[in-house]
């Protein structure tokens, strides 16, 4: 029951706080009930128009309840005495109980001041009416913005009023007003008109008329689309409002920069205004009606190199061995210069005509035209062809030669013009000393190629790789050619005035007892001696050479050997050997050589090879001869020969 009593005694109490509410009464209820007082209650300086007479409350706090009561403050009312705006309006505040022992006590009502300001106001877009440029900065407008942040209460209660005018009134899309509200209406006064701003117009610019425009109706391709323009026209200066300063200048141009194939098209007229009001205005020409073509550039190229000549190959064609470079391109234009030379005719023959022309490609070569034909002399020269019917395109004119001669290969053509020759020679050849040799001048009557035959080169079959090149540039194929050089004359030793021995010891090549066979020749006459020496009597007379054989089967000529190289004997150098014939030991005595130089004496068999060998100072030595075999011997000392016979 007591839970019930105190719900319908906060009901009752709720019923007469609104009314004291609204009449800001503080007396306390007739019967018997506490008054509690409620201390440091907070109410806002101010709130923003609203509509309402809500006023926002923090409560404060209860005081005089009895000990062992609770009771605590339930709802806080408080309210303006109008919702209208104003200064320092009255605030009643109100409170409602709650808490065990609620029903015992009643709270004392309050009052303070606040304050209720106005309600700013904002408005949507306002449309402004577009106009054509006339010196006027009035603007006009067509859609009114809608207010916002009005309190729905409001709604048909407070209107806008604008004024607006354009800041310069000048042509553009974006031209500036200047916009400024007002409001009005019965709840006007509660709220704070939008605050003035800027917005955009469209004042289009006025138009005059131009007529009297003359321009070149024909160019040449320059990558543009503009005309040169003669006469700017005149411009109806009647429609140019007063104190206007408007100046013009004529644009033509075509629709395409390209070449237009020699036809003639329209070309539209356009203009640019300038002044200080020029900007203001736009010009039409609706009298002048123009026509243009555009034509071909010419195009100017650094010109390619060709080749004159060239090696019959049954066809016209000339080389081309460097591009065409165009010169004059416009802009960034990309073409391509295909160059073709042809010779008049496919034969052979001197101060032939070569026509080179040019042709262009790429995606702006049709505004180009290409260079002019041109033509050069030229030649159409025989391939170079050697007889090869004996099997070899070279050959040696001898069949060996010797130190200091001169390898002559010879040749024959059949057709070409070489103008240099290249010889390689085999990694045998080079550790002889001969040398490769580049390319060396040489006609087409030519024969013969030479080269000398280094010192000290060892007889042998070497090969050497020829090669030609023509006039046109073209090199022949490569051609091994072989060629013998003899073994040198060292190998013939003198041993008398009328003895040739030769030297089969080893000691020039170190193959001992490589000859097995010999033929003998003596001014170019094979003569009857087979031996490894020959005797001539009457003594060494002309040249000799040999023809020995190395055990191979192959025939290795010795080079001559002529009088003009005889050692002469005389009194003062003689090598006696005693006793001759020789059992097992002999004294070689010196006579004219020096005695206190240091001497060889070799000793040679009757074939020439070197069995023994010693050294000695002075005039004499012993020689012990016991461990070689009977036959007939040479002792040589420092090549002074003598003939001894061992028993």
């Amino acid at each position: 029951m007591v839970q019930k009593n105190a719900f319908i005694n906060v009901l009752w109490f709720k019923r007469v706080f609104l009314l004291a509410s609204f009449l800001c009464l503080s007396s306390a209820v007739a019967w018997s009930q506490d008054t509690l007082t409620v201390l440091g209650t907070q109410i806002p300086s101010s709130k923003v128009y609203d509509g309402t007479i809500l006023a926002a409350a923090i409560p404060g706090t209860l005081t005089n309840v009895a000990p062992g009561d609770t009771v605590f403050i339930a709802e806080t009312y408080a309210y303006y005495s109008s919702a209208m705006v104003g200064s320092n309006k009255t605030v009643c505040i109100s409170y409602i109980l709650g808490g065990p022992q609620a029903d015992r006590y009643v709270a004392k009502n309050d009052t303070t001041t606040a304050d209720i300001v106005v309600r700013p106001l904002g408005i949507t877009p306002t449309r402004i009416v577009p106009k054509v440029y006339d010196h006027n900065l009035g603007a006009s407008i067509d859609t009114v913005g809608q207010l916002t942040n009005l309190v729905a209460s409001d709604s048909g209660l407070v209107s806008v009023n604008i004024s607006c005018a354009y800041i310069t009134g000048n042509a553009g899309l974006q031209s500036p007003v200047a916009m400024q509200y007002s409001i009005n209406g019965p709840a006007a006064s509660n709220y704070a008109p939008p605050v003035s701003d800027t917005l955009y117009g469209i004042v289009l610019p006025r138009t005059i008329y131009a007529s009297g425009v003359q321009a070149v109706n024909s160019k040449t391709y320059d990558g543009t689309t503009l005309f040169t323009v003669t006469n700017h026209g005149t411009i109806d200066a009647d429609n140019v409002l007063t104190g206007d300063t408007v100046y013009h200048t004529a644009v033509v141009s075509s629709t395409t920069p390209n070449f237009t194939g020699g036809l003639m098209f329209p070309l539209s007229i356009s203009f640019l205004t300038s002044g200080p009001q020029g900007s203001n205005y736009v010009i039409n020409d609706t009298v002048d009606h123009l026509m243009g073509n555009i034509n071909k550039l010419d195009l100017q190229i650094e010109y390619p190199q060709i080749k004159t000549i060239k090696e019959y190959d049954g066809t016209n064609s000339a080389a081309v061995l460097t591009p065409a470079t165009p010169l004059n391109l416009v802009g960034l234009d990309s073409v391509e210069v295909n160059t073709t030379a042809t010779y008049d005719d496919a034969e052979v023959g001197l101060h032939k005509t070569i026509t080179v022309h040019f042709d262009l490609a790429g995606p702006k070569a049709n505004n180009y035209r290409a260079p002019a034909d041109t033509t050069l002399t030229g030649i159409i020269i025989m391939p170079t062809v050697f007889d090869t019917t004996s099997g070899n395109a070279f050959n040696t004119l001898v069949s060996g030669y010797c130190e200091g001669d001169s390898v002559k290969l010879a040749y024959r053509l059949i057709s070409g013009h070489p103008v240099a020759y290249m010889m390689t020679f085999s990694d045998e050849a080079l550790a002889q000393g001969f040398q490769n040799q580049n390319w060396t001048p040489c006609t087409p009557t030519d024969s013969v190629i030479a080269f000398s035959v280094p010192a000290n080169c060892n007889g042998g079959t070497y090969q050497v790789d020829i090669t030609f090149i023509n006039l046109a540039g073209i090199v022949t194929n490569t051609y091994a050619t072989p060629f013998t050089i003899n073994l040198t004359n060292q190998y013939l030793v003198q041993v008398f005035d009328d003895v040739l021995s030769i030297d089969n010891s080893g000691r020039l090549d170190n193959q001992p007892n490589r000859f097995s066979t010999y033929k003998w020749y003596h001014n170019n006459q094979l003569i009857n001696e087979t031996k490894p020496y020959h005797q001539e009597k009457g003594g060494l007379t002309g040249s000799y050479y040999v023809l020995v054989n190395s055990g191979t089967a192959d025939e290795n000529l010795i080079c001559p050997w002529d009088e003009s190289m005889h050692v002469v004997s005389s009194p003062r150098q003689v090598v006696h050997v005693n006793p001759s014939p020789v059992v097992n030991q002999a004294q070689v005595k010196l006579q004219g050589l020096f005695e206190n130089e240091t001497h060889l004496l070799r000793v040679y068999n009757s074939y020439g090879t070197e069995v023994l060998s010693k050294t000695f100072t002075g005039r004499t030595f012993t020689l012990d001869m016991s461990a070689l075999p009977q036959g007939t011997y040479l002792i040589n000392v420092d090549d002074v020969t003598a003939k001894t016979i061992k028993l």
